[in-house]
Formats: C-alpha cells, sequence, structure tokens
C-alpha cells in the first residue's frame, strides 16, 4: 500500500496569497497523482458566477489547508471550523460546508457533502461538531472530498 505525501507551494503577490498549489505525490513511486491548485483571480471570478454563497479567497485557502494536508495541518482545523461555523451555533451544517465546495468541486452537490459527513457523523445529527469536524480532517475525509474520491 502506498503513502500518500502532500506537497504546499504558496505564492504571494504584495504580502497578500495570490495562489496555493498542493500536489498528492504517490510516496512509493514518487509520481504525483493529483494536483489542486487556485489562484485568487480565478477564484473570485468562479464564486462571483457561482450563484450560491462562497467564501472569501482568504478564507477559503484556509479551509483548503486542512483538507489537503490534514494531520499536517492540525494546528489549523479550528480556524477552519470557526470559518465554516458562519451561523456560530458550534457545529458546521451542511449548508455551512456546502460554501467551501463550489469553487474545488463546481459540480460537488450536497448529497456527495453528505455522503462523506456521514463517515464521521456520530450522532446523526448531520452536522459536524468540532470533534467529529477534527476527525473528518484528520481521517483524510476533507482530502477526499476536494479529489472528488468516493
Amino acid at each position: 500500500m502506498s503513502v500518500e505525501l502532500i506537497s504546499e507551494s504558496i505564492a504571494t503577490d504584495h504580502g497578500r496569497v495570490s495562489s496555493v498549489k498542493y500536489t498528492v505525490i504517490d510516496s512509493h513511486t514518487g509520481a504525483p497523482n493529483d494536483i489542486v491548485c487556485v489562484t485568487r483571480e480565478a477564484y473570485d471570478q468562479l464564486a462571483a458566477s457561482a450563484g450560491r454563497k462562497t467564501l472569501k479567497f482568504d478564507d477559503f485557502i484556509k479551509v483548503l489547508r486542512p483538507f489537503m494536508m490534514g494531520r499536517l495541518a492540525a494546528d489549523d482545523i479550528p480556524d477552519a471550523f470557526v470559518i465554516l461555523d458562519s451561523d456560530r451555533s458550534g457545529k458546521i451544517a451542511l449548508k455551512e460546508l456546502a460554501a467551501f465546495i463550489p469553487i474545488i468541486i463546481p459540480g460537488g452537490t450536497e448529497a456527495m457533502l453528505m455522503q462523506h459527513m456521514k463517515k464521521i457523523d456520530g450522532n446523526y445529527d448531520e452536522q459536524l461538531d468540532s470533534t467529529e469536524f477534527t476527525n473528518f480532517i484528520m481521517r483524510g475525509i476533507g482530502r477526499d472530498i476536494v479529489l472528488q474520491r468516493h
């Protein structure tokens, strides 16, 4: 079984993040399996035409980092949780999680998100509390969503 390694590249322009790139590398072969690259300009254009609520680019990349890096970005999980919990209920509802998805997965659906949420939603309330969200990230489920894995 191969282990995935994650490479992160961040480009800045005048102190602002202009793009992020995550490369998933197969540790056995050294070959890149998947690449996720998002520029501020492309994100803003897609967000403007998404037709639903999206995150600001700076918030989006703060959420994307733990989604992609998993355990390697454990310190970033609490900030990502706060960003996604837009109603400050202490839980991330499906619609709140959906605000992250339209740019990275333009055809992503709430049903697809729910399928992944059910893997970790221990109390079956269709929301993720802080502990569930941490487990969601640490188990790589966030990365599976971004890379559209089932």
